[in-house]
């Protein structure tokens, strides 16, 4: 097992890509802190990471908010004693026009996804510095490199997100703690099936090289890659895994 006995924190990993995350790290050997607001969603998820023969631990956490993310780090650490692996994953999607976000939406969306971002890294790499080890991995998208109309707040976080990413590298590497980033392509969760109609998700799906959207489980290799020694040497790297779609240039089908 590429990760056995190690101790992960994912965020936003009661559905979607992180509750796929959540499940490829225990299949690995991992025990899992789960901080989520959707704590009543992870029972089933439980019980699967229970039937690979580790620990789920879910952990109701508004990880916008400092204190509540400081009780989340406090609680794994009283349950599993460290923290080897953390993956910000926590993010949300609203779908709006540019002309008619307001403050209220704008900021809510930069308040999980960015810096909720950079609050759990800070108070968990604060733990991961007692042991000079440690593995961040964060979760932008390829739009973040690109660009996808009615999201202009989730675009911007998601390429600040980026940025973050090799800004934490390059301080942190001197203590032993690797800082990567993942870009998946689109991918049909639940959440991006709520705001993106269908059509819109065929048309993306045909325009990529692979001719598919992704699966949330396709993020899972990389993820268990970083999370690992395997991966000891590389830090401030950020990995889109779209097939294709920010690298091709595709015509259209048939």
């Amino acid at each position: 097992m590429r990760l056995k006995d190690k101790v992960a924190i994912v965020t936003g990993g009661a559905m979607g890509i992180g509750r796929e995350l959540v499940l490829g790290l225990a299949g690995e050997g991992a025990d899992v802190a789960v901080a989520d607001m959707r704590i009543d969603k992870t029972d089933r998820l439980v019980g699967q990471v229970a039937e690979v023969g580790r620990k789920c631990l879910p952990i109701k956490t508004d990880i916008s908010k400092r204190p509540e993310v400081q009780t989340m780090v406090d609680k794994t650490i009283v349950e599993f004693g460290k923290i080897d692996i953390l993956i910000n994953n926590a993010a949300i999607y609203p779908a709006i026009p540019f002309l008619e976000w307001t403050d209220e939406d704008w900021n809510k969306v930069i308040d999980i996804g960015l810096n909720g971002t950079f609050i759990c890294s800070q108070l968990v790499a604060r733990e991961m510095v007692k042991k000079q080890y440690g593995k961040i991995i964060n979760i932008s998208s390829t739009q973040g490199l690109l660009g996808i109309p009615m999201t202009a707040a989730y675009t911007a976080v998601k390429g600040a997100v980026i940025a973050l990413t090799r800004e934490v590298a390059a301080e942190l590497g001197p203590m032993g703690i690797n800082v990567n980033c993942i870009a998946p392509g689109l991918t049909p969760t639940e959440s991006a099936r709520g705001v993106m109609p269908e059509e819109l998700l065929n048309y993306m799906g045909a325009a990529v090289a692979m001719r598919k959207l992704a699966e949330p489980d396709d993020y899972v290799g990389i993820a268990v890659f970083l999370s690992s020694d395997e991966s000891k040497y590389a830090t401030g790297a950020t990995f889109a895994i779209d097939g294709g779609l920010g690298n091709v240039m595709m015509l259209p089908p048939g």
